[in-house]
């Protein structure tokens, strides 16, 4: 090849250089918009979902359960057998709306019913002879403002404390069995999301103590009113709910 040839060669390469390098640069410059778009765009969807997490601050669920006594409501006591009354085992049932305040403590409040009935229990003067019978129709319902408190929070479960108030209602089918008080509400549990921190299911375990009335029997008649008038019944439940 000549020397001529060579440099119309060169000359044509250099052209061609010149002519490409511009579409290059722009093919270049679109792809690298296209990978920050892509970057933005995610980091956009992130903080929505983010925020949208953090503005489901209430949540609602129903749930149901078994209640049942944690101690007698007080013991009548003559020559031949001593009588212990006791609160029964029921299913119950009711429904709580809660609102995270602050950091990890929220507000929650609850209602609650249940009928466990009385149960009367025969022993005789010595602790012996155990005997359990029916003794009256009981039903009660509640009403309670909370405090939560968050105790962990992970991608699959939160767990959680709380503590209360409670307005306690009781009737029955005995005379003067009808009554209310004001109990306290404690216990705690466990809350799984199941579609996107959406929908949970939630199981709890607490306690509710209360002077649930004496169920129509005279007070000179019980002994140890000053403790034993007040139950505590142990609450099993698990529900269900939503995030808002």
């Amino acid at each position: 090849m000549s020397t001529v040839s060579r440099l119309i060669v060169a000359a044509l390469l250099v052209v061609g250089l010149v002519v490409a390098s511009p579409a290059w640069a722009q093919q270049a410059q679109e792809e690298v918009e296209e990978v920050r778009q892509a970057e933005v765009a995610a980091q956009s969807e992130g903080e929505e979902e983010t925020a949208e997490q953090e503005t489901r601050l209430w949540s609602a669920s129903g749930f149901g359960g078994n209640m049942s006594a944690g101690n007698p409501v007080g013991t009548v006591e003559n020559p031949f057998f001593n009588t212990t009354f006791k609160t029964g085992s029921s299913a119950m049932w009711g429904f709580r709306v809660s609102r995270m305040l602050w950091w990890r403590l929220g507000a929650e409040g609850e209602f609650g019913r249940g009928s466990p009935g009385v149960n009367a229990i025969l022993t005789s003067p010595g602790g012996g002879d155990l005997t359990t019978v029916p003794y009256a129709d009981l039903s009660m319902s509640y009403m309670s403002g909370s405090v939560i408190f968050e105790a962990a929070s992970g991608r699959w479960m939160r767990a959680f404390l709380n503590f209360g108030l409670a307005g306690v209602f009781v009737s029955g089918d005995r005379e003067d069995s009808d009554s209310a008080a004001l109990g306290l509400l404690f216990g705690g549990g466990i809350e799984v999301p199941i579609i996107e921190d959406r929908f949970f299911v939630r199981a709890d375990v607490r306690g509710l103590r209360a002077d649930f009335g004496l169920l129509g029997l005279d007070r000179g008649q019980l002994v140890g009113l000053d403790v034993d008038s007040l139950s505590t019944n142990a609450m099993w439940t698990i529900g269900a709910g939503f995030r808002f």
